[in-house]
């Protein structure tokens, strides 16, 4: 996934859990763990909080986009969304958010992350699972 860190290296997020300061990493598994029984291994982390807890995050991982909206935002929930599904969605923005499928949004909050770079990301990611026959 060598073009997820390309695009990486134009934000200030984490590519890889191994890079994820234990404090952020710790919150993002407990709210996924409490939004699925087996989340999967994080591809990339981008913290949406506006203190930089990662209490607010949008985490690729291997088997879905899992999130974290804040209270303001369109869709103020935490939940997921697999990749069968995001990759067969209208993929779109509606001011910060972005709608990944399933009548969800990933709400961008204080990150640097811009759509571009969002929907960039899931290509990669997509293009990597064609490739290697994962999906």
């Amino acid at each position: 996934l060598k073009s997820v860190e390309v695009i990486a290296q134009s934000g200030s997020w984490y590519v890889s859990e191994q890079s994820i300061p234990l404090n952020k990493l710790k919150n993002v598994k407990n709210i996924c763990a409490s939004i699925s029984k087996q989340p999967s291994q994080i591809i990339a982390l981008i913290d949406t909080s506006f203190f930089g807890t990662a209490k607010q995050f949008i985490a690729f991982c291997f088997d879905s986009i899992y999130f974290a909206n804040s209270w303001t935002s369109r869709t103020s929930s935490s939940s997921f969304v697999p990749y069968s599904i995001v990759f067969n969605s209208n993929l779109y923005s509606y001011k910060n958010n972005i709608h990944i499928g399933d009548d969800k949004f990933v709400d961008l909050g204080s990150s640097d992350l811009q759509h571009c770079s969002f929907l960039s990301i899931v290509y990669a990611i997509k293009n990597f699972f064609h490739s290697n026959s994962i999906m």
